[in-house]
């Protein structure tokens, strides 16, 4: 898989809100500008230049990997979908895809429901999915992972709604990167119905209130998956993340200075502190490798797999 530069963006494409239909003067904004139109008008107090530079860089990366893996007439589960975004991605670029979103909160499925209406939306909890198993062509979630503790359950869960050669894009933070620095500090999740607002305030002052994993781990929880799988690349998306009173700050300059402050951010981050805030992984689910007959001679070796 060729490597991509972390959300590369078009700088000739446009991200204004008003161009969402092409005319004959003037062409239809790109699928990731469209998504990210979205999500500013879901921004009540407007959105920071930091969220706008975060969402650009998501949402491009995002629509490159759905150009990629997601074809026409696939089947494609958004895991811990929010208000939809990924699936409204994924309906501007396929517009002939089967459309699946899961998530815990009924205010963001409601969300969802308006953005995209033929997405098929389920209510439930990421570890035990109200889905059909092995059905699906592509699988993805991203912005979710570190809220479990349990790596091993979610590769588990979601390489079992795989089908034979469906893919996973599973977005993952880096351990010790500057996204996980920057949660050390932030009020912990909502992961299950049970987590009430008490046990949420008592968790957050506990460092295990989020989860970050070395990448080792990683391949680790999917090997734990039972599942025969191949690792297909790794595609980063930015290295600089931060929040609080840090992201007062950078919201300042990057007003002063333009958006390019950001992307000068990200790149130092990179030089110094090479550990990513949020990054593609591409998984494949292999197809279970039948019996050799004892006539048959071994065939050239294929790329590294795991064993199911």
């Amino acid at each position: 898989m060729t490597p991509m530069q972390p959300g590369a963006i078009n700088e000739n494409e446009t991200t204004d809100t008003s161009v969402t239909q092409g005319t004959a003067d003037m062409p239809s904004a790109p699928p990731w500008a469209i998504a990210l139109a979205a999500a500013r008008r879901e921004c009540r107090d407007g959105m920071s230049p930091f969220l706008e530079w975060h969402l650009a860089r998501k949402f491009t990366v995002m629509s490159q990997l759905f150009e990629q893996y997601v074809a026409p007439e696939s089947r494609f589960l958004d895991m811990a979908c929010g208000s939809g975004d990924g699936l409204l991605l994924a309906s501007l670029l396929r517009p002939d895809a089967e459309l699946w979103g899961l998530d815990i909160d009924r205010q963001s499925l409601d969300l969802a429901a308006r953005k995209v209406p033929g997405a098929r939306l389920h209510h439930g909890d990421l570890l035990t999915p109200p889905l059909r198993l092995g059905h699906f062509d592509v699988v993805h979630e991203f912005g979710a992972t570190f809220f479990f503790r349990d790596w091993n359950a979610l590769a588990r869960v979601y390489m079992s709604l795989l089908r034979d050669d469906g893919i996973l894009l599973w977005e993952l933070p880096q351990k010790w990167s500057a996204g996980h620095l920057a949660y050390l500090l932030s009020w912990a999740p909502k992961i299950t119905e049970a987590d009430t607002k008490p046990k949420r305030f008592f968790r957050s002052f506990l460092p295990s209130k989020y989860k970050y994993e070395t990448d080792e781990a990683v391949l680790q929880a999917l090997e734990q998956s039972g599942v025969p799988f191949e690792v297909l690349g790794r595609v980063p998306i930015w290295y600089f993340f931060c929040n609080g009173v840090f992201a007062t700050l950078v919201n300042r300059a990057a007003r002063a200075r333009g958006i390019q402050a950001l992307d000068a951010l990200d790149r130092i981050n990179g030089r110094f502190w090479p550990r990513y805030s949020g990054y593609y992984l591409v998984v494949r689910r292999c197809a279970p490798r039948r019996t050799r007959l004892v006539d048959e001679r071994p065939s050239v070796l294929s790329p590294k797999v795991a064993k199911a």
